[in-house]
């Protein structure tokens, strides 16, 4: 017997998965959120020559298809770097690319820093239900490829957002070449994603969500 009075899902996909265990009357979507004061655009221009590409994490990472992607795009534009951070042995499949670069153990201040300085990041998933690379890149108001899997399209739900298809590597290169030729829609997928970010998920939106949640609990 399933004996929880509620359970907090990070996104609808995620409610759904749980909706085997419990009646939906015992689930709340309550969204991840972002300290948008800390993660926040720089003043400085962005480095573009050469591109600066970034991916951050490890977990449920589709490295392996980033991999093959990166080396057609290595094809075309071969001073772009691909800046891996994570912990000690993330992208272990990126080791034989070409203009590959990796970072561990860095402070949050300096992870910021990597975020305002990057061209674009690049984030292929197999699955998640939601994550928290994502909402840090775009509070940076960095623009994002990444994979449209899971509940990711609900954190990143923009008309022009470049949402790849899952493990397809020829998707992804499509996608991060394409943003690299277009100076314009980084520049307008930057202001995007920032304001989507205070729209939604700044801590200023989601922490009150929290606590009407818990309020409603207290007084069912």
């Amino acid at each position: 017997e399933f004996r929880s009075v509620l359970v907090r899902s990070v996104s609808a996909y995620q409610r759904e998965y749980y909706s085997q265990f419990c009646p939906v009357s015992k689930l709340a979507v309550v969204p991840l959120g972002v300290d948008s004061q800390f993660f926040n655009p720089a003043n400085e221009p962005r480095q573009e020559d050469p591109p600066l590409i970034l991916t951050v994490g490890h977990w449920l990472r589709d490295y392996a298809t980033l991999a093959t992607a990166w080396r057609l795009l290595h094809e075309k534009v071969p001073e772009a770097q691909l800046h891996v951070i994570g912990r000690q042995g993330t992208g272990q499949e990126l080791l034989s690319c070409p203009q590959v670069f990796f970072h561990s153990g860095l402070s949050d201040e300096a992870l910021r820093q990597w975020y305002q300085t990057a061209t674009l990041v690049v984030l292929p998933f197999l699955n998640a239900t939601s994550n928290t690379a994502l909402l840090e890149a775009m509070s940076c108001g960095t623009p994002v490829v990444t994979t449209k899997v899971g509940g990711v399209p609900e954190y990143y739900p923009l008309p022009d957002a470049p949402l790849c298809e899952p493990r397809n590597s020829e998707s992804l290169f499509n996608s991060l070449y394409d943003l690299l030729l277009d100076s314009s829609k980084r520049k307008d997928l930057s202001f995007q994603v920032r304001e989507l970010i205070e729209q939604y998920f700044s801590l200023d939106q989601v922490v009150p969500l929290y606590k009407k949640t818990y309020e409603c609990l207290g007084n069912s």
